[in-house]
């Protein structure tokens, strides 16, 4: 029997990875926003970035 401790939850993550930002970068631009926020609760403690994307319409 595999208790829930034992096994990494798919939401957990100990850092903000490459595919975090550029899941950020899309929902700015589905959002026509330029500033976002990161955050992350790790075991080291908080991590926060913040992306800065210029909006343009039509541009990815």
């Amino acid at each position: 029997m595999i208790r829930s401790q034992e096994r990494p939850s798919p939401l957990r993550t100990r850092c903000i990875m490459p595919q975090h930002e550029t899941q950020l970068i899309n929902y700015l631009n589905a959002i026509k926003k330029d500033v976002g926020l990161l955050v992350n609760f790790g075991p080291e403690g908080v991590t926060v970035k913040r992306k800065f994307h210029l909006y343009r319409p039509g541009s990815s």
